[in-house]
């Protein structure tokens, strides 16, 4: 009861704490949202201003300078006409308050953007210029052109909503979500709970530049979870305290009014016991109830035994009745003797003797306690392969039931049939059913688990002028020369390396290698297509293939590394073929 009172305190603390989280998250939208509608404000004002429109009318851009983004606070402060053209721009750097040249990535931005799409749209807008993360508003003037205004994320801006945020704020360089969670209308963001003292909250951002995202992090002290935690700690020493104090109470208290005189009436009987006269043998110190009830209790045990004695005989003689009657095999045990068994098990594994800590499962040599294999394969839900006496293999599966503290009564079904069946359409659904290597999903998924667990050679092999073989010798041929290229192939590998038909004529090939060696291999395997002879009949034909290849390191994508190696591939055909390129 403690350990769940404790476990629900936590988990309302980390409860309040997500919700600190989320409130902190909204707080920073609202900052920046702030932000925004000051430069909504600004780019309204100025888009109806009289000096402003004359300015795009004239395009008079000489000579000009307003000091716009110094009075305003802005970063940016651009006016463009109809054609997006910048007729006048400011730059200013609010952090060292000085003018700086305006970046070519504005004009692109504007030349290749739909500009409607920012007139008037209250939701944020975020781009990077130059490696700077602006949040930008932009107005349109009489048909006739438009203004920017725009305020960096610089640290100065960065430092002024910390305060307002009463928490650390800063840009982090990348970021890969682990549990994103939406705050509707704002922002994505998950959170990374580094110890427990701090927490970290990420933040995505969309950047209408670059087409793509940049992040930030709120830093946050766990000040509540850690105050949580220490309580709880010291809760937990309090009632361990209260709990021996409490026990130590009630041992002086029995020890004292019950267990003295109980031990000498034990010790009486012990004694009786071992004479066998469970009457005139006892020692009766005093004439009182106590002693008199000691003298029935010997007559009731008697009595009570030679009872329970030939009830137990029959209950044993029908115990085993029901279980011979039964299609299961069964038996019943204590973990390291067999009690009672039906004729099934008798039938099936001829004796028990030694039988429950002499089990050889998976191999010839691993020995294990039935009770316990019994126990693993009936919660994962997995047949046990047993080796029998006959050195024949056989599957089973477990239903266990306690009937005693230290008594199992354990069923056992034979399911051989069943898992020989399972496993052949297991090993159907991952091969590729002309090359009997692995199949297109397949050989991916093993390909993405080796890359998060270590550094490996990625080959792509192609058949080269596989068509004009289709074309010429018909699609019957053109399968035995994939069936047996396949088989050619994947003696000529290492026996923990993997091979897979990708599709078509193409295969994919993952190497255990080091970087240096994984060219020379995938020649070799060039070469070795190169010299074999495919014959069928009175056919004889001489094939070559062209090979891509990278090296794979841990923790990278997929996709990419593929994309590199089907590149080099592509390299490899159009440079004439039956030939390995690397990249």
């Amino acid at each position: 009861m403690i350990y769940f009172i404790l476990k629900d305190r936590e988990s309302s603390a980390l409860e309040f704490e997500n919700q600190v989280v989320k409130n902190k998250v909204n707080n920073l939208h609202n900052i920046l949202m702030n932000k925004k509608k000051l430069l909504d404000n600004i780019t309204y004002e100025y888009s109806t201003n009289e000096a402003i429109i004359k300015l795009i009318n004239e395009k008079n851009k000489k000579d000009l300078f307003y000091d716009f983004s110094s009075k305003l606070d802005v970063s940016y402060f651009l006016i463009l006409d109809n054609n997006k053209e910048i007729i006048y721009s400011e730059a200013y750097d609010v952090s060292s308050k000085e003018y700086v040249d305006i970046s070519d990535s504005i004009n692109d931005f504007f030349i290749q953007s739909n500009l409607s799409k920012y007139i008037n749209n209250e939701e944020l807008k975020f781009m990077t210029f130059d490696y700077e993360r602006l949040i930008f508003s932009l107005e349109r003037i009489d048909e006739i052109g438009y203004v920017f205004t725009a305020r960096t994320l610089d640290s100065a801006f960065l430092s002024e909503s910390s305060s307002m945020l009463d928490s650390y704020i800063s840009f982090l360089p990348s970021y890969s979500f682990k549990n994103k969670k939406v705050l509707k209308g704002k922002f994505n963001y998950d959170i990374s709970r580094a110890d427990s003292k701090t927490i970290y909250i990420n933040i995505e951002i969309n950047d209408e530049l670059l087409k793509n995202k940049f992040f930030l992090s709120i830093k946050l002290n766990r000040e509540f979870f850690t105050e949580i935690i220490q309580s709880n700690k010291n809760l937990l020493k309090l009632f361990f305290i209260s709990f021996l104090i409490f026990n130590l109470v009630i041992y002086v208290f029995i020890s004292k009014i019950f267990t003295k005189r109980i031990g000498l009436i034990s010790n009486t009987v012990k004694s009786v016991s071992k004479k066998k006269d469970l009457v005139q043998n006892i020692d009766l110190i005093y004439d009182d109830e106590i002693t008199y009830l000691s003298s029935k209790m010997n007559e009731m045990f008697k009595i009570i035994r030679e009872a329970q004695n030939e009830h137990i005989k029959k209950e044993r003689d029908f115990l085993q009745s029901v279980l011979d009657s039964q299609q299961h095999i069964i038996f019943i045990t204590d973990g390291t003797e067999i009690q009672s068994a039906n004729k099934k098990f008798l039938d099936l594994f001829k004796t028990n003797n030694g039988f429950m800590n002499n089990i050889a499962v998976l191999d010839d040599t691993t020995k294990a306690n039935l009770l316990k294999i019994a126990k693993k394969h009936s919660s994962i839900d997995k047949p046990a392969r047993l080796k029998l006496h006959n050195n024949e293999d056989k599957y089973f599966v477990f239903d266990i039931s306690r009937v005693e503290i230290r008594k199992y009564i354990i069923c056992m079904n034979d399911v051989s049939k069943y898992n020989e069946r399972i496993t052949h359409l297991q090993n159907k659904a991952s091969t590729d059913e002309l090359t009997n290597c692995y199949n297109k999903a397949t050989i991916t998924e093993y390909c993405r688990y080796w890359i998060e667990m270590k550094d490996f050679g990625l080959i792509i092999l192609d058949i080269d002028k596989f068509k004009n073989i289709n074309d010429t010798y018909g699609h019957f041929i053109g399968d035995c020369i994939l069936r047996d290229l396949a088989k050619l192939v994947s003696n000529g590998l290492h026996k923990d390396d993997l091979i897979g038909r990708f599709g078509g004529e193409e295969f994919i090939i993952a190497i255990n290698a080091n970087k240096n060696d994984l060219e020379a291999i995938a020649n070799r395997i060039r070469i070795l297509i190169e010299d074999n002879l495919f014959k069928y009949e009175d056919l004889e034909l001489k094939i070559t293939a062209s090979l891509g290849c990278t090296y794979c390191r841990g923790g990278s994508e997929f996709e990419e590394l593929f994309k590199v190696a089907d590149d080099a591939l592509y390299v490899a055909k159009k440079t004439g073929r039956n030939r390995v390129v690397y990249k």
